[in-house]
């Protein structure tokens, strides 16, 4: 059975597509989230398990890979550095705003004087 939903949007994908590479849309990463949004949609966890399981070939000697334990464990481990990451890179922006707030109102104070 073929998901309509998915063939649909690919028109609307590869115009956004020429729209960053022809310069209409200047953020570096319009086209990287849009593509990301159609994997969130098209590709869960419940899905890639489905396919690692119909890829792989059975074999009772061995415990079974669980695709999904494995996801979880990773974003588990993952999680707490993507925050770390998050922070640092916010508070670095605050500081950069503070210090080109600073040298506004520096000016502006020298040229009162």
């Amino acid at each position: 059975m073929v998901n309509l939903s998915y063939w649909i949007k690919l028109p609307a994908m590869w115009k956004v597509l020429r729209m960053c590479i022809f310069g209409k849309l200047s953020h570096p990463y319009i086209f990287h989230t849009y593509t990301y949004s159609i994997e969130n949609y098209k590709i869960f966890l419940e899905a890639l398990a489905r396919i690692a399981d119909k890829s792989s070939v059975p074999d009772t000697n061995t415990r079974r890979f669980s695709f999904v334990n494995f996801i979880k464990d990773y974003s588990k481990v993952t999680y707490p550095l993507l925050r770390y990451l998050l922070y640092f890179e916010k508070r670095k922006l605050e500081q950069m705003a503070r210090k080109q707030a600073d040298v506004i109102s520096g000016s502006l104070i020298s040229e009162k004087n």
